[in-house]
């Protein structure tokens, strides 16, 4: 009953290696804190852990068979990406034409805990993933498999986006990686803080029109 646990992470890892809002937090902490960066990761992890359990357990049948469920659940996440993405480039509005601060050596408890909070937040903002885990968990996931075979299906998307998200929180924060991004934080907050709003957008605004058309019919 594993025989198709390889393709179908292939098919899952492609989906999650392309660039996005996770993506984009990392990225922006990397250039700042190799902890923050790893922490956010975690919290990312947390999130495509969590999202894969809930597909497993029905999750998408359930959003399927209630759309306005979903279309709340689209309102809530994009409006976090919307708040955050404008959070963050308010922050590299306001920073640009000032000189880059090193690198910290030492980060805060606190301020780590709110990176792996931040990347958790961001992952669980999109619930697209769900429908998205479910094609790809339907093309290979015996029908009828055991609980035991579900929960290695959860534990390799869980480690495959550990191993992901981890080497590249690692590697965009070697010292010469993140201190040639330095000298780019205002700007890369900017562009960032904009995809985040964008994509914010794209996810909250069509829920909203929906759920007022149903609501107005």
């Amino acid at each position: 009953m594993l025989g198709s646990l390889l393709p179908f992470l292939v098919a899952n890892t492609i989906g999650m290696v392309s660039p996005g809002p996770d993506t984009l937090l990392i990225l922006r902490l990397a250039s700042r804190s190799r902890q923050r960066a790893l922490a956010a990761a975690l919290g990312i992890v947390t999130g495509a852990t969590f999202w894969t359990a809930l597909t497993v357990a029905g999750m998408a049948q359930l959003l399927q068979r209630f759309p306005d469920l979903l279309e709340a659940l689209q309102l809530v996440g994009g409006g976090y990406l919307m708040y955050l993405g404008a959070t963050i480039a308010r922050a590299g509005w306001l920073a640009r034409g000032t000189a880059p601060q090193p690198p910290e050596l030492v980060v805060a408890p606190v301020k780590m805990r709110r990176a792996y909070l931040t990347g958790l937040a961001t992952n669980l903002s999109n619930p697209k993933i769900v429908l998205f885990m479910a094609a790809v968990l339907s093309q290979f996931l015996p029908v009828g498999a055991s609980m035991g075979v579900q929960l290695i299906y959860i534990g390799a998307v869980g480690l495959s986006a550990l191993i992901w998200f981890l080497s590249i929180a690692f590697v965009l924060s070697t010292p010469r990686i993140s201190r040639s991004m330095l000298g780019y934080s205002p700007q890369i907050d900017m562009v960032s803080g904009t995809v985040f709003v964008l994509i914010g957008a794209s996810v909250a605004l069509p829920a909203l029109y929906k759920l007022l058309t149903i609501g107005g019919a």
